[in-house]
């Protein structure tokens, strides 16, 4: 039997993994007209601009929830600009492969990164150890990739 909470994470993230399928799809029709670059920075403004409305709106209910080490903000900052690499990433590659073959390869290159991760317990949880498990799963979405990116 599922946990409920781990349920629930895996609805988020079939949500979260259906959102970015559309917003790739808008990515890769704006970036064909604007270009790569030029989309994938004009949607992470456009994302910045609704995160500071909203980031404003929570500040104005506790202004002392803000005060957080260097290290927390050096993260956020980081990762804000990771976002926006990722981004035009996604505009880029989504024109010249397809939307379903850039989600797999991306998805494959967020794997790879993760599993060291997850081994050495850079994340928010414990040491995950790589496992044969993990090996086949990597080795399944590969194979994967590579029927994708062969249409004919």
């Amino acid at each position: 039997m599922i946990k409920n909470e781990l349920f629930l994470g895996l609805a988020v993230a079939i949500g979260t993994g259906s959102v970015i399928a559309i917003q790739t799809a808008f990515l890769s029709r704006a970036g064909a007209s604007a270009g790569a670059v030029r989309g994938g920075l004009l949607t992470t403004m456009t994302g910045a601009l609704l995160a500071a409305v909203i980031l404003f709106i929570f500040w104005r209910q506790n202004p002392s929830n803000w005060q957080w080490s260097t290290s927390t903000w050096l993260a956020l900052i980081l990762g804000g600009i990771l976002g926006t690499a990722a981004l035009v990433g996604i505009s880029y590659s989504a024109q010249r492969v397809g939307i379903t073959a850039a989600l797999a390869s991306i998805l494959l290159g967020q794997m790879l990164v993760s599993v060291v991760i997850d081994a050495r317990g850079l994340g928010s949880t414990v040491a995950i150890p790589f496992s044969g498990e993990r090996l086949l799963g990597m080795l399944l979405l590969g194979g994967g990739v590579y029927l994708l990116l062969f249409r004919q």
